[in-house]
């Protein structure tokens, strides 16, 4: 008889337990999914910035490729310069030569 107490004693005992464990499980995952939500906003939020941001680097993509083509138009237009200036000058110390 009083191992048949002891099991039921027993018996309650697990199910209570067993009921707490499932009570800490559902407010675990009903906390895990809150926190999913925030990260799935915050996650959408940096995304939302980051598409900004790739305009931004396109516009200096952009304007750097204008700088650049500016600047090897200036380079080859200075260069072409000195070159005409340079052989100028050869051109009239062969002519004296010849005369």
């Amino acid at each position: 008889m009083y191992v048949d107490c002891v099991n039921s004693v027993l018996q309650i005992i697990i199910y209570v337990l067993a009921i707490v464990l499932l009570i800490a499980l559902i407010i675990f995952t009903v906390k895990g999914i809150k926190t999913l939500k925030k990260v799935d906003a915050i996650m959408d939020d940096l995304e939302a910035k980051s598409q900004k941001l790739n305009g931004i680097f396109e516009i200096i993509d952009y304007t750097t490729e204008v700088m650049t083509s500016v600047t090897e138009k200036l380079g080859t237009i200075f260069s072409s310069g000195i070159m005409n200036l340079f052989t100028r000058k050869k051109r009239k110390k062969e002519e004296k030569k010849d005369e």
